[in-house]
């Protein structure tokens, strides 16, 4: 009899993530750390990480082209979601806000690998981004959106 294969030991691919980052100033170097870091953190997370869509206009509108690009890829059907190092890479406080409900609004998570400093009396953090990927397009997740410290508080700058 042959040996069958377990599931652990086939390469089955995680949940497809795609990666947002708002790179305006900076080296190239600078938006290669935080590519890697992103990638990283897929890895880590057993997260398949599809690439990156990056925004570099210096006056940031809501569905700017970077953004509008992935919007299209997260209403792919195997699209799980979007994952930024921090959530100021979605851009201002209002325009982060209206491009956050966009992409609840596709039926995907929205995983924040560095989120901001909680407020006094604020619930904790959730720390499991890798629940199961949607299975039902009529599904809905709501804005439910997962939030991961990859690296302590204070460390490192977006």
């Amino acid at each position: 009899m042959e040996d069958a294969l377990i599931t652990e030991r086939r390469p089955i691919p995680g949940p497809q993530v795609y990666g947002y980052l708002r790179h305006v100033t900076g080296s190239p170097a600078r938006h290669t750390a935080l590519t890697d870091c992103l990638v990283e953190y897929c890895g880590q997370h057993e997260l398949t990480f599809g690439g990156v869509f990056t925004e570099r206009e210096t006056h940031a509108t809501v569905r700017s082209a970077a953004f509008v690009g992935l919007l299209d890829t997260l209403g792919l059907p195997d699209t799980y979601g979007a994952v930024v190092p921090a959530r100021n890479h979605l851009g201002s406080r209002q325009i982060a806000a209206e491009r956050e409900a966009q992409i609840a609004a596709t039926d995907t998570r929205l995983i924040v690998i560095r989120p901001t400093a909680p407020q006094a009396g604020a619930r904790p953090a959730r720390t499991n981004p890798t629940r199961s990927p949607r299975k039902d397009a009529g599904h809905r997740h709501g804005s439910d959106q997962d939030h991961v410290s990859l690296h302590p508080p204070g460390t490192g700058t977006t």
